[in-house]
């Protein structure tokens, strides 16, 4: 049985177990592999639907668009182009942003379908670059599985079909069926790390080391085994631990050091969709093992502080809109909860805030010369943070509250301000501080 003949059987299966009434969605980027991979599909199924990322980024990108859409058409099945937003090609870290904004896109559009599952096109050359880069930019997980679970809320799939096909079988199958495809140019841009490594020094390894492939491919394998089994013996650890989500710190931390970073890893990507770096995990277990305040900052896709305070491990998160968000997840009284709990404004800490539930609050810098209520009259921000002796190195850092477009108050590092009219006592709505 050739390659090209599993991986047609390995299809068909897919779309055998599906639901008739769902489709599935196709990752389509208009390269070979992907077009490759569409051919296939449109050939066992039409219950599929297309969906194609127009980075914008070049001006080929809406031609190429079109070219996918018109082969969809002559094909029978559906295409969407999906437009990526504020994407540059000179920006910082392109080839991760832009794989971000694809899988956001990719979730929103899922929703709006119904859809379940969505295949791509990496194939073995894709494995082992991304072992490479993985490994360059220090993660532990050097693998990529055959399935994954992308979105938590809508139980979004992503199939890899295509692991064990070379770039040199999806070229000659291409070549022999006359199958249309886009050569994009920025993959020969050798500033991006990903094109470095596949034109100029993976080439030299597979000249240099007999059978560099197949050995790549067998550590991939392997790593792939060990986290399944890490994964099912992390999942039945959790329900051996946890009663109604809660266990005692004293057994968590008799679990083996491995396993009390899963369990909390595994938290923090089902609530927030990031990882952190094992530093920060083991700066987690630290906080647990210790009654001291601490205050950590995460640098991490989700960027944040993490506190503890009264017993509770917090975690503030950052986001582009400014939106205070906090969210603890190990609760105090030497009780570990997986449970996430959510509030709106309650507590200053520096400069993040705890919030009410029917509050959303967010921050912006103050205008030059902006004035807030204060003491029966106004004052200029400046003017108080004076008064309040807040150090001239914190000042530049101070923002004012907003809450439905109007100012009701201002932090700054270890102070916080909110006009007198929005506070509440005890059992009112509104806004209230617990210092």
């Amino acid at each position: 049985m050739t390659n090209i003949t599993k991986l047609t059987h390995s299809l068909n299966m897919i779309f055998q177990d599906s639901s008739p009434s769902a489709k599935i969605a196709l990752a389509v980027s208009g390269g070979s592999d992907s077009m490759f991979l569409l051919y296939l599909c449109a050939h066992i199924s039409k219950n599929i639907i297309v969906f194609h990322v127009n980075h914008q980024t070049r001006s080929e990108c809406q031609e190429e668009s079109l070219i996918i859409s018109r082969y969809c058409e002559e094909l029978g099945v559906e295409f969407q182009e999906l437009k990526a937003e504020n994407l540059s090609l000179n920006m910082a870290d392109f080839e991760n942003n832009a794989r971000k904004e694809r899988y956001r896109l990719f979730t929103e559009k899922a929703k709006e379908y119904h859809i379940t599952q969505i295949l791509t096109a990496h194939h073995q050359e894709d494995l082992i670059e991304t072992v490479f880069l993985k490994i360059l930019r220090g993660s532990l997980n050097i693998f990529i599985p055959k399935k994954r679970m992308l979105d938590n809320d809508t139980s979004l799939e992503i199939i890899r079909p295509m692991l064990f096909i070379s770039k040199e079988e999806i070229e000659s199958y291409l070549k022999e069926n006359d199958i249309v495809y886009i050569e994009d140019s920025s993959n020969n841009d050798k500033k991006y790390l990903r094109n470095f490594l596949r034109l100029e020094i993976i080439p030299l390894l597979k000249k240099r080391i007999e059978g560099f492939s197949s050995k790549i491919l067998s550590l991939s394998e392997s790593r792939v085994e060990e986290e399944d089994f890490l994964s099912s013996y992390t999942k039945q650890r959790e329900q051996d631990l946890f009663v109604n989500n809660k266990c005692s710190v004293q057994e968590f931390l008799q679990e083996h050091i491995v396993i009390q970073q899963r369990l909390i890893q595994d938290k923090m990507i089902h609530s927030f969709g990031a990882n952190i770096s094992r530093a920060h995990l083991l700066k987690i277990i630290v906080l647990i093992q210790t009654n001291k305040a601490h205050s950590i900052k995460l640098y991490s896709s989700f960027h944040g502080d993490l506190l503890k305070e009264n017993g509770e491990i917090v975690i503030i998160l950052n986001n582009p809109h400014k939106r205070l968000e906090k969210k603890a997840f190990i609760i105090h009284n030497k009780i570990i909860s997986l449970e996430l709990s959510q509030w709106k404004i309650k507590k200053v800490v520096g400069q993040g805030i705890v919030y009410t539930i029917d509050d959303e609050l967010y921050l912006r810098l103050p205008h030059d010369g902006e004035r807030i209520a204060w003491n029966k009259g106004t004052k200029t921000i400046r003017e108080i943070l004076k008064d309040k002796k807040i150090p001239l190195s914190q000042r530049a850092f101070a923002q004012v509250i907003i809450k439905n477009d109007v100012v009701v108050g201002l932090c700054a590092k270890d102070f916080v301000y909110l006009i007198p009219s929005v506070r509440a006592t005890k059992d009112q709505s509104g806004l209230y501080i617990i210092i």
